[in-house]
């Protein structure tokens, strides 16, 4: 008789069986979650750890008398783990890389040797190589680049969390003429093979202060 009232409830009980196995799946699908949020916590605490103990070590050293590219990079990589973790649960483990991060940026405004007058130098530097073949001055161009973005980066970070004084109109002025020159120059390298780019260069000197007013071709 029991066998029978098994068999005549037929459908419904197939469906009840599918209904539960889906539970079972959505149960072991937040069980997962939850292990992979673990996971990340705790790989998380273990970066952290590194950069509260390497930050601080970093920090008590002298003044540099010019900031490496990858310390600027190590400020930017924080800024952007921070900035990922916003409004997560990874956030209240991560809280204490603000700090390391804004510690980096403190002390990098204290050991801060002009560099608008560093790339103004190298800009030179380039501009005395003009009879070299333009290909051969990549690896000088890439570094004036980096310095360029990095520059950029550190002054932006600076201001956000050091408050530093803006620049003055002359010296964004000596910026905007170390990018067209930046430009110029990687204009003149030619391209891949294959590749073809306008020979189109910005215009000495053709900055009003907000922006570059015009171009000429070469």
């Amino acid at each position: 008789m029991a066998l029978a009232a098994k068999q005549g409830s037929g459908k419904p009980g197939f469906l009840t069986e599918i209904g539960w196995l889906q539970d079972v799946e959505q149960q072991l699908q937040r069980v997962k979650q939850v292990v992979q949020l673990h996971v990340k916590l705790a790989e998380a605490a273990v970066k952290v750890k590194a950069t509260t103990f390497a930050v601080p070590v970093l920090t008590s050293y002298q003044a540099m008398s010019q900031k490496p590219s990858w310390l600027i990079q190590l400020v930017g990589d924080l800024t952007d783990v921070q900035n990922a973790a916003k409004d997560t649960d990874l956030a209240r483990v991560l809280s204490p890389v603000e700090k390391c991060r804004d510690d980096l940026i403190v002390y990098c405004s204290r050991n801060d040797r002009d560099a608008l007058d560093d790339m103004s130098n190298y800009v030179v530097l380039i501009g005395g190589h003009r009879g070299v073949q333009a290909n051969r001055l990549l690896p000088y161009l890439l570094t004036l680049l980096r310095k360029f973005i990095c520059d950029y980066v550190d002054y932006t970070l600076r201001q956000d969390v050091v408050g530093e004084a803006p620049r003055s109109a002359s010296q964004w002025v000596q910026f905007s003429e170390i990018g067209v020159a930046l430009a110029n120059s990687m204009c003149r390298i030619p391209p891949p093979s294959g590749v073809e780019y306008a020979g189109t260069v910005l215009k000495e000197g053709a900055y009003t202060g907000s922006k570059v007013t015009g171009c000429l071709d070469e």
